[in-house]
């Protein structure tokens, strides 16, 4: 079930053209991750060190899906 609902997902957004777009807004979202997470990792105190081992739970798929974009770009580029 969930493998068609994302295989129709995925030719919505490419036939709507929203690729560049949710691009942008996962690296940017992936960017604003990644401050707050050196800002609770360099405040002291447990619940500071708490909040950055979370944020680095968000922050694992939104740097495997940088990756993902960045390998498919520079396979454009060299194609």
């Amino acid at each position: 079930m969930s493998a068609t609902i994302t295989t129709a997902t995925i030719a919505t957004v490419s036939a709507a053209g929203l690729t560049a777009p949710l691009a942008l807004v996962a690296v940017l979202v992936l960017l604003a991750l990644l401050i707050q997470r050196e800002v609770a990792a360099s405040s002291p105190g447990p619940r500071s060190k708490a909040h950055a081992r979370a944020l680095t739970a968000a922050i694992v798929p939104l740097l495997l899906g940088f990756s993902f974009i960045a390998a498919a770009d520079l396979a454009q580029l060299f194609h």
